[in-house]
């Protein structure tokens, strides 16, 4: 017989068993589906806890056109930068987040 305890910390949650020999492995945050508004339209995306926030934002760029560099994105009072680590924002599914920003676009 065993036991799992599962320890949350700051930077990553662990498995600590009971049994002996069996290591604690890191548990994978599931992903998030988010909406995401801007402008007048409205986006699924999924985000991945366990990625920087980058990437999320690479997502958003993919979906607007809108450089990393100039999107904001708010949800609340809280908001998104590029080092803002997801785990620690709260984020569950169906939250609605929004995105300012505007593309430039090359002049004539």
């Amino acid at each position: 017989m065993f036991f799992l305890i599962v320890v949350d910390q700051p930077d990553v949650t662990f498995v600590k068993s009971e049994q002996r020999g069996v290591r604690n492995l890191p548990v994978v945050m599931p992903p998030v589906a988010l909406k995401v508004k801007w402008l007048k339209n409205k986006y699924d995306v999924q985000v991945d806890l366990d990625e920087p926030a980058d990437r999320f934002k690479a997502q958003l760029f993919a979906l607007t056109g809108v450089p990393r560099d100039r999107q904001k994105i708010t949800g609340g009072a809280k908001q998104i930068t590029d080092g803002t680590d997801l785990k620690t924002m709260g984020l569950k599914d169906g939250q609605v987040r929004v995105a300012h920003g505007r593309y430039r676009l090359p002049k004539p």
